[in-house]
């Protein structure tokens, strides 16, 4: 190997570190060459020319600086995330049932709006402990029916085996649940006499904003509902759940002793 370097050096007229890439290739040819001699001449087992492989590149690592490996080798060197897999790169993405779509598929739009709806109901929820106002239970357990809600509609019926549209049905039970949490929340908050402006504290109107994204993900889903490409039990969770919202976000003003602020007609002539 290092006869190899001194040729091409002599040779070239070449400085030394400019061999870098040569070099790092032509031990990972002869290291490759060798295994697979070894291998079969019985002299090295299988398992031990796969831990060989891996040897050589932290043999490599150590003798060149980091600055001289060349990408290839990096990648091999380093360990990859599973957090990115690149599959998506060309605007494309699969769905539960296997099935690629582009990203800007209606599904896809839809997911991304209960997405963003588990995020805004996640800052609400931070408020919520804050102020210890008896709504984070409640709040933490809509964040996982939404990743059921998600679920199916990502499995959508016309392309999805029996086995998957089973197992990601949404259960009315979720929708049910719902209402009694906004019977028992409206029963303690006074009548509504006129519209309430999205006021009453951080935590309110937190709840506010994640009803209006909630508007926005119902509508979304409605057309595919339309086309029989999700349950209707989606749609009906998702508008319940702006209900309760509403009903929630006027517990946390009462619960924190703060003031809801009511619409005023104006009085001002045209």
């Amino acid at each position: 190997f290092y006869l190899a370097e001194l040729l091409v050096m002599l040779r070239t007229k070449v400085h030394p570190t400019d061999l870098a890439s040569f070099s790092v290739g032509c031990f990972l040819l002869g290291s490759y060459q060798l295994q697979q001699l070894l291998v079969g001449f019985g002299i090295m087992k299988k398992d031990r020319a796969r831990s060989f492989k891996t040897a050589k590149f932290s043999t490599i690592k150590e003798r060149l600086p980091d600055a001289e490996l060349t990408q290839s080798v990096k990648d091999e060197i380093r360990k990859k995330s599973p957090l990115y897999t690149k599959t998506g790169d060309k605007g494309m993405s699969s769905l539960y049932n296997g099935e690629r779509r582009s990203k800007n598929d209606l599904i896809f739009h839809t997911l991304g709006h209960q997405d963003e709806l588990n995020a805004v109901i996640g800052i609400a929820c931070e408020f919520c402990v804050v102020s210890n106002n008896g709504l984070q239970p409640m709040l933490n357990e809509i964040q996982s029916r939404l990743f059921d809600l998600g679920a199916a509609v990502a499995t959508p019926p016309q392309n999805s085996s029996d086995e998957k549209i089973n197992y990601t049905k949404f259960n009315p039970k979720f929708t049910s649940r719902l209402e009694e949490w906004i019977d028992k929340l409206d029963a303690q908050l006074p009548p509504l006499t006129n519209f309430v402006l999205p006021s009453g504290g951080m935590s309110a109107t937190h709840l506010n904003l994640a009803r209006t994204v909630c508007r926005r993900a119902e509508r979304s889903v409605i057309p595919l509902i339309e086309q029989d490409l999700a349950d209707p039990e989606v749609g009906r969770y998702l508008n319940r759940l702006s209900d309760f919202l509403f009903a929630a976000q006027r517990t946390a003003v009462q619960k924190e002793k703060q003031v809801e602020v009511l619409w005023v007609k104006s009085t001002e002539d045209f």
